[in-house]
């Protein structure tokens, strides 16, 4: 068998040098096309801060009425009001990350992690973590 002219023939069926470069760019070319799909499906799927909206609602809603019934709380924890809205309205922070989103809400005068969101879903934490 003979190769390409002015290339000798590779002994014993073994790849020459150009063909195993090849071989190596293909597969880098291969894992860059994909990594760029997923990129793409990523930031496309993305949820916005409505979606987290929508999701988290019920869970702070829960957790208000949880903290109210109890009696642990009182006016300066809740500034603005127990109305969810007004919660969100003032507290509620949207972390966009390209690629996934989180939120997190003030309630009690403290931070908590709210939900997080990707490939357009959105995931709360759970009432007893607020």
């Amino acid at each position: 068998k003979s190769s390409a002219p002015g290339r000798p023939a590779a002994p014993n069926g073994q790849k020459t040098k150009s063909s195993a470069t090849s071989s190596g760019q293909k597969r880098l070319f291969a894992c860059m096309a994909i990594l760029f799909v997923l990129v793409c499906l990523l930031t496309s799927t993305n949820p916005n801060i409505f979606a987290h909206r929508r999701e988290a609602r019920p869970v702070v809603e829960e957790a208000v009425e949880a903290d109210i019934s109890s009696g642990h709380s009182n006016t300066t924890d809740y500034p603005n009001g127990t109305s969810v809205d007004r919660i969100f309205d003032a507290t509620l922070v949207y972390h966009n990350y390209y690629l996934f989103s989180t939120t997190t809400v003030q309630l009690r005068q403290t931070t908590h992690f709210l939900s997080f969101g990707i490939l357009g879903h959105v995931f709360t934490t759970s009432v007893g973590s607020l």
